[in-house]
């Protein structure tokens, strides 16, 4: 797979911080701003980690013909019945990667903490109700 490593060379191409390779936390350290004056209500912020390692941000790139000399990569026209194909693959793919969901009525016991969180599961923290404070 292509990387993008910061350099000293200037570039121009929008990239994004790969947080999840990084293992970046969400906590909430960013104070909530009203009318220009500083809340006490926080707000969740993204600790980044000083992993080096930055994802192409390919919704950015508007000429397909850019995206191929950037990625380096060749492409052909799908047909209807192909991209149909892609979708269903894809599709099944991630619901392969969720957790099953339970009949109504079944709960099930929560997975013991292992210290490390599911690689599908996004970093975030928990916020007590008591923590919320309102303005």
């Amino acid at each position: 797979m292509r990387e993008v490593v910061k350099t000293d060379k200037w570039l121009w191409i929008g990239t994004n911080h790969n947080c999840f390779d990084a293992h970046c936390e969400t906590t909430l350290t960013c104070c909530q701003y009203v009318e220009h004056q500083e809340t006490r209500q926080c707000l969740p912020e993204i600790q980044h980690s000083l992993l080096n390692s930055y994802i192409i941000n390919v919704g950015a790139l508007y000429s397909a013909e850019a995206h191929q000399s950037y990625t380096g990569n060749t492409w052909q026209n799908l047909l209807a019945d192909e991209w149909a194909q892609a979708v269903s693959s894809g599709l099944e793919t991630w619901k392969l990667s969720c957790p099953p969901k339970l009949p109504k009525g079944i709960k099930q016991n929560p997975p013991k903490p292992s210290g490390q969180p599911h690689p599908n599961q996004p970093r975030t923290s928990k916020v007590q109700r008591s923590e919320i404070q309102t303005l």
